[in-house]
């Protein structure tokens, strides 16, 4: 995972270079974007996250073969389901692609309309490729085998990054979509072939009246809920988004990836390997084991994130030009995506609290308890986002994200403390020392280059000169708070690894 999220840093890097935050990339970002919605949420989250637990109880026997049987055939059946659902999606959002150009992008251009549209028209047939493969990760990691989740967003960075290279100069913004469809064939590809490693007979009967099937879908009902919820959240946006400057699309877009690189390496990759060992925990019957698990796990990744976070917002300008501003990436859009980097990197911190707790409450076979809290978030984002974007314009979008996931968090870790009595108060205490102590860090680092005046240099050798001391600094200071604040982080760590 680590390498795929790597090449998907330099993939948006790329697209940066070679297209900026110009009227051809919003098109093409706004094309990819319900592919690419629906790809994230089911293979890094819900869908495969709630498969997990079901399929751990399929296969945490070995010798088992009824019950392994009972696995193979659910997962034909799912893949049957999955692969229906997903074409007639793809063919809807075909034949109106140029209504959901329309819908996504009420204020562009009508040359804008037209490239998403003609986009759309090639991106749409990603998306049963990416739902399927969005299925066999959620099958693979209940086996323990996280691989194939690394290799198919690998393979489609590559190709990505090779189209934008080779291609860009005669094909123009067309040869990322061509590339978007090529690379889901390829992540495909590689998770079939995973699954046939893994020793799972690919041909068996389905059956549509299967009680994993049915219990999978009173597990995906809420989760599904919450998903629609999630598209008109990221609708809205991008049509709010829209009636703004030229580049703001493109601009939030950035400005999201580099708050989903440290996201993605710190928490997603945890919470995706720690997911199978505490459906086992609970599968099994050891409570306890579940509980110490997601209470230090908790512990590690909001003391590893914490400063991260800031960092990502009190820098955010000097990150952004130093990773962006080059080719057709001018200073004036690297200056409205430092603004927007810094309420997405506060986002961090909730975000990855709201990553474990959902995982943690899926282990416990509760998808409802996660889904209403996000339906409910994500209704108060859109209110927001309603009243703020006229008076605060393109920040009004991260501001509002940063609110919902802090909602989304302290409901999720309110709730969990409540149902699980002996973790009460634990986590809460973890999570208020550790940020006070980055607060305090970052406003100290901070604040000390600030004493040095004059007029800020955005040469990318200032920045990047800044950037680094602002980086010790913090993490001299916080380092050494977190001992005062008798943060044990270090045993945490040791209770993870044993």
């Amino acid at each position: 995972m680590l390498l795929s999220k790597v090449t998907g840093f330099f993939r948006i890097q790329t697209i940066a270079q070679y297209f900026g935050a110009t009227w051809q990339t919003d098109a093409f970002l706004t094309a990819f974007l319900i592919p690419e919605c629906i790809y994230l949420f089911f293979t890094e989250g819900a869908l495969s996250a709630a498969l997990v637990p079901l399929f751990t109880d399929y296969f945490k026997n070995p010798n088992d073969e009824d019950a392994i049987e009972d696995g193979q055939v659910l997962l034909a059946t799912l893949t049957i389901l999955v692969w229906g659902v997903g074409s007639l999606l793809a063919l809807g959002m075909y034949w109106y692609r140029e209504d959901v150009a329309a819908l996504l992008g009420p204020q562009f251009s009508s040359d804008t309309k037209l490239l998403t549209a003609s986009l759309i028209a090639i991106i749409c047939g990603y998306i049963p490729l990416g739902l399927l493969s969005g299925v066999y990760g959620g099958y693979l990691n209940s086996r323990g085998h996280f691989l194939s989740q690394t290799i198919g967003p690998l393979l489609l960075n590559i190709v990505t990054i090779l189209g934008a290279l080779f291609l860009s100069a005669t094909m123009g913004i067309y040869a990322l979509a061509w590339a978007v469809l090529l690379g889901g064939l390829l992540s495909l590809f590689a998770n079939i072939v995973a699954v046939k490693v893994v020793g799972t007979r690919m041909i068996v009967c389905p059956e549509f009246g299967h009680e994993g099937l049915k219990k999978t879908l009173r597990l995906l009902v809420p989760v599904l809920g919450s998903l629609i919820l999630v598209q008109m959240q990221i609708c809205v946006e991008r049509m709010m988004a829209s009636n703004l400057m030229e580049g703001s699309i493109s601009s939030l877009n950035f400005a999201s990836k580099l708050l989903n690189l440290p996201a993605g390496l710190l928490a997603l990759t945890t919470v995706t390997a720690l997911l199978p060992v505490l459906s086992e925990s609970m599968a099994t019957g050891n409570e306890e084991k579940f509980l110490t698990m997601t209470v230090h796990s908790h512990r590690v990744l909001i003391v590893l994130v914490t400063p991260l976070a800031l960092l990502l917002s009190l820098f955010s300008t000097e990150i952004v030009v130093v990773v962006f501003q080059r080719g057709a990436f001018t200073l004036e859009q690297a200056l409205t995506t430092g603004r927007v980097l810094f309420f997405y990197g506060l986002t961090l911190i909730p975000l990855t609290g709201t990553f474990l707790l959902t995982r943690a409450f899926f282990a416990q076979n509760n998808t409802k308890t996660p889904a209403l809290v996000k339906m409910a978030t994500i209704t108060a984002n859109m209110l927001f986002l309603f009243v703020s974007i006229e008076p605060f314009g393109i920040v009004a979008v991260p501001g509002a994200f940063l609110a919902m996931y802090l909602l989304n968090y302290l409901i999720l870790l309110i709730l969990f403390e409540r149902q699980n009595p002996s973790t009460r108060g634990k986590m809460v205490t973890a999570l208020a020392k550790t940020f006070g102590g980055a607060l305090v860090a970052g406003t100290i680092s901070y604040g000390l280059l600030s004493f040095q005046g004059g007029q800020p240099s955005y040469e990318v050798s200032a920045m990047l000169c800044r950037g680094i001391t602002g980086t010790a600094v913090l993490f001299l200071i916080y380092g050494g708070i977190l001992r005062l604040c008798a943060i044990d982080f270090f045993n945490s760590l040791k209770r993870l690894r044993q």
